[in-house]
């Protein structure tokens, strides 16, 4: 194309007499004239989009960003059109609502498509439109309050009068910064258990129908697969209510839904989707969470695909309220983010090489639109969660692109507070002060990572202010206090003790200095004012690096005890109190160099030992790296600690890294068995094991107590291999 902006012939539209935005699907139609060569269709939309052409899925996609930093899509259409007229529909979907995975924009849709030069269709007033009626628009149960609404769907509904579309106000959209999703085929799924169901109580979500039904077993015995050509059917026992089915996938998967089917009458499907058979069911109603959709379908044989809600999850369950169903098709299509499959790692332990295996396809289940903390519960990007994600991606995937359009969504949601927003680009009620300290850390690795100074230096200013906003909380002390309003949750990791405390609710002498804060703003001035240096601004760096020095030091003669040499995690700021000892704060005050050597030895023993409250898995990288300061001594104990805690959820028939090392019965059952930030060992791998330093371009492997590691590492302009 010789111009620059695709939409400049044209406007944002949306459908007429929009009261209540919420939830909300819309429909616009358009046509084309095709003759010849290729044909780019440009489209942004709020909150997402699906593209049909001639009948046919071309595109879906999450349009996320801000009001004032949204992104566009670039798709080819060529594949997708026949000579002469064609027809175009997009159907928008608008959150309308604040929660963890976006926030409530302005409701609007623009797009064109262009031959070359020549314009053949775009956006405009005047458009056909209409509510889009076969999708329950407005509040209906939410998956999670982090993800947001879950969908019911009725292919039986009548459909709504068109309209003139009307224009609305919104940013011009920017180029997507990052690669589109690839849609891949349809995961093979295969028949867990299936029976006849009756439904008990008179619920009206999803979620809860299908918990409290009655499931019976059929004794039948089948082992069918899907896809299957020539389908799969299924027999109601009479006096039930219908038909229930699972669906195992065989690993965590995460995607559309998709759904083929045939029953003789119409009826409805309860779709629910889960990560374990713990219960010989899924939990698809969990405090407050609906993991459960409603879809209505016609007589017949029926083929449905979800194109705006992604699942996460290893089995499906059906429940059909049919006497009888064929099954051809019930799994997810997997939404991938394309990725470099060059780099590797192995050695010659299996257990090791599976870990390691693991790791990456939990990272890449975590990543889409950008890093995600989870595919099944929320779907939400967090500093502290993406900085383990980044640092194992640099290694597995050589990415620089995905990190660096991540932390400038992070940047953007910066606050006038000076804190960023829990989520971004997400709207939420509170923050967390220690997860924005670490933005600053993420920024000065990506910049060693990276070498992209560019990007670094757009995304410095929000580093700075979120540094000034620490340093200005700084007492007479030197340190900084906990935090105690209502927007702030002052939480560290889910441990006992290091999961705050009730927002709001501390009394003034209850208010505490946290070890763990005052580290990780340590790291994070420390971090900045070596990334300035690097970029040249001196005076500057040598202000951040005195206040972290007298953070440092008053921290570490605050916290420290005599008689065993450790560190307290608290003190009350009215009388000097000190309590709880974990290995977070030791860990924390060796990453960050707050210790004086002599004190270093007692420290790393006691983080060997299991004297102290452990970390938990997202938090073991700075446990772990802590230890190898000390390399010669603690190198074969850290890659054995990963055998033993990797492996316990390996043996219990992991297929991605948990949350937490208690699994499913977290969180009070509900947790995540797929999380981002507990793929750790695949950086410890690279990093240690094969000893390549990305940052610093040399290799150096440690005396890990693995043999024959090989591997290969190509990130940026950087290449090594084993």
């Amino acid at each position: 194309m010789s111009f620059k902006i695709p939409f400049n012939r044209a406007d944002w539209i949306f459908i007429p007499d929009v009261r209540d935005g919420v939830n909300l699907y819309a429909d616009f139609y358009d046509t084309l004239s095709y003759d010849s060569g290729n044909v780019m269709f440009y489209v942004c939309a709020d909150t997402s989009y699906a593209l049909y052409v001639n009948g046919a899925l071309a595109s879906q996609m999450p349009v996320y960003g801000y009001e004032d930093m949204l992104f566009y899509d670039s798709i080819e259409l060529t594949p997708y059109l026949k000579r002469g007229e064609n027809e175009v529909k997009l159907t928008v979907y608008t959150q309308g609502v604040d929660n963890s995975v976006a926030r409530a924009n302005t409701a609007g849709v623009i797009y064109a498509a262009y031959c070359g030069d020549s314009l053949l269709c775009a956006s405009a007033a005047g458009k056909r439109c209409r509510k889009n009626t076969a999708y329950t628009s407005g509040a209906v149960e939410c998956v999670s309050g982090q993800l947001g609404f879950s969908f019911r769907y009725d292919e039986t509904s009548d459909e709504a009068e068109f309209a003139s579309a009307v224009k609305v106000n919104k940013h011009e959209p920017m180029p997507r910064p990052i690669e589109r999703l690839r849609l891949e085929e349809t995961a093979p799924s295969m028949l867990y258990t299936w029976g006849s169901f009756a439904e008990y109580g008179n619920f009206t979500d999803t979620g809860r129908r299908m918990q409290y039904a009655g499931l019976y077993g059929n004794e039948e015995r089948r082992r069918e697969h899907f896809p299957s050509a020539g389908g799969c059917r299924f027999m109601k026992a009479e006096g039930n209510d219908g038909i229930w089915l699972v669906l195992d996938m065989m690993r965590e998967e995460c995607g559309l839904l998709e759904l083929e089917l045939a029953t003789p009458d119409v009826c409805e499907v309860l779709i629910g989707w889960g990560q374990h058979m713990e219960d010989l069911r899924t939990r698809t109603a969990l405090g407050g969470r609906n993991f459960a959709a409603s879809y209505r379908k016609e007589a017949g044989r029926s083929h449905f695909v979800q194109p705006f809600k992604r699942l996460g999850a290893r089995y499906l369950q059906l429940h059909i309220y049919a006497d009888e169903v064929t099954v051809y098709k019930a799994s997810l299509i997997p939404t991938a983010y394309p990725l470099n499959n060059e780099n590797f790692f192995s050695c010659s332990d299996h257990l090791h090489n599976r870990i390691y295996e693991v790791s990456r396809r939990t990272l890449e289940l975590c990543m889409h639109e950008h890093y995600e903390d989870c595919q099944w519960r929320e779907q939400a990007l967090y500093t502290m969660d993406s900085r383990n994600q980044m640092l194992c991606g640099y290694y597995c995937f050589g990415e620089i692109r995905f990190p660096a359009a991540s932390l400038r969504l992070i940047a953007h949601s910066l606050r006038e507070d000076g804190m960023l927003e829990l989520c971004s680009p997400a709207r939420v009620s509170i923050t967390i002060p220690s997860f924005t300290a670490i933005f600053l850390r993420q920024l000065y690795e990506f910049y060693l990572y990276s070498g992209d100074r560019e990007t670094t230096l757009e995304l410095l200013p929000a580093a700075m202010t979120c540094a000034d906003g620490f340093i200005a909380r700084m007492d007479e002390t030197d340190m900084i206090p906990a935090p105690v309003e209502y927007q702030y949750w002052n939480f560290y990791e889910w441990q006992s003790g290091l999961d705050g405390y009730p927002l709001g609710d501390v009394m003034e002498q209850d208010i505490t200095y946290d070890a763990p804060l005052n580290a990780f703003v340590v790291l994070g001035l420390k971090s900045l004012a070596d990334l300035l240096n690097r970029l040249g601004q001196h005076d500057t760096a040598a202000v951040y690096a005195d206040k972290a020095e007298k953070i440092a030091v008053a921290s570490e003669a605050a916290f420290f005890d005599d008689e065993d040499g450790l560190y307290f995690t608290f003190m009350k700021r009215s009388n000097g109190e000190r309590y709880h000892k974990c290995e977070l704060t030791q860990a924390l005050f060796v990453y960050a160099d707050m210790l004086p050597q002599k004190k270093l030895s007692p420290v790393l023993d006691a983080l060997a030992s299991d004297r102290l409250i452990p970390v938990t898995l997202s938090y073991s990288i700075f446990k772990y790296e802590a230890l190898l300061r000390d390399e010669k001594k603690y190198g074969r104990f850290v890659f054995r600690d990963v055998a033993k805690i990797w492996g316990r959820m390996l043996f219990a028939g992991a297929t991605a890294f948990w949350e937490t090392a208690e699994g499913a019965d977290a969180f009070g059952f509900a947790g995540s068995l797929c999380h981002g930030w507990s793929a750790v060992p695949a950086y410890l791998y690279y990093r240690y094991a094969l000893g390549i330093d990305i940052a610093s371009r040399r290799i150096e492997p440690i005396d890990s107590g693995l043999y024959e590691c090989g591997g290969k590492v190509k990130c940026g302009d950087y290449e090594a291999e084993i």
